[in-house]
């Protein structure tokens, strides 16, 4: 668990900019977005005087705005230099690489373009932002019927980063059998991938599942889902604090997973409440 490295580093790069503005007494740092889904960790941020702020026309040349780790859509970003801000790029490398794989592909092998995710989503809004009228988002294979481009021409099927990868399976073979020219790159990052597995040895030792993360992050709902699917009973949590004791005291042995966005230490004090609780713990 922990903050994944996308995120760590956006993290850092805020930090760095913040101290520069710092010595330069002059211009405010903003984030474009919450640069993390967790409270704890936007408040340490927010000490340092940087806020989240997605109102380009406020944006001017005393400004430094940092890109967060989900990325942003292309004419979004032209809007924000073309304001005179300063722009400190946070954007997660796996999600600059699928961004990358869209452009490859709409250009060189004209296709259009399925985004595996959640539509609405900053992610899949920024990877729809490069793909234009050739994109579209699909949650679930019974929402492949709504993809209406052409059968016969080429289709590009990237996945949000923080998908499950038997979802994102499934999409593809649902398309496959209306479009013979289906090209799928599993663009499902190393964090979310370990992460999952390590869920799924954790639903096979214990009896329950508490999840540390914020109710509106992806990666931390679908952590969530995979546990509830797998028909543990399974808690998601903001913080430790949540953590309704009572309910706990019944199960032999709990795992404790954490979203991308939360602090390692969040998971560490969960652990030690439980500990005390738990027989085999």
């Amino acid at each position: 668990g922990g903050f994944c490295w996308g995120v760590e580093r956006a993290i850092e790069i805020a930090d760095e900019v913040a101290n520069t503005a710092a010595n330069r007494a002059k211009g405010t740092v903003r984030t474009f977005g919450p640069l993390v889904h967790n409270h704890e960790a936007l408040q340490g941020i927010e000490h340092k005087g940087v806020f989240s702020d997605m109102d380009v026309d406020t944006m001017g040349p005393d400004d430094f705005v940092v890109l967060r780790a989900h990325g942003i859509a292309p004419d979004v970003k032209k809007r924000i230099k073309e304001s005179g801000a300063r722009v400190y790029d946070g954007t997660c490398p796996d999600v600059g690489h699928i961004h990358a794989t869209v452009r490859r592909e709409m250009i060189l092998g004209k296709a259009n373009v399925v985004v595996v995710g959640d539509a609405g989503h900053a992610e899949v809004d920024g990877i729809l932002g490069v793909a234009g009228e050739k994109g579209i988002a699909v949650g679930s294979p019974a929402e492949c019927d709504k993809v209406a481009f052409p059968t016969d021409e080429p289709l590009c099927v990237v996945s949000q980063s923080t998908q499950e990868f038997e979802n994102y399976e499934a999409i593809v073979n649902k398309l496959k059998e209306r479009y013979p020219q289906v090209q799928g790159f599993n663009t499902i990052c190393e964090a979310t991938t370990s992460r999952q597995a390590d869920l799924k040895k954790l639903i096979a030792e214990c009896d329950a599942i508490v999840v540390i993360g914020a109710r509106h992050s992806a990666n931390t709902c679908r952590l969530a889902q995979i546990a509830e699917e797998a028909g543990k009973d399974t808690y998601l949590i903001e913080n430790e604090g949540e953590l309704d004791l009572e309910k706990m005291r019944k199960y032999h042995k709990v795992g404790i997973t954490a979203g991308a966005s939360t602090p390692p230490a969040a998971m560490h004090r969960a652990a030690e409440i439980l500990r005390p609780l738990q027989p085999a713990a």
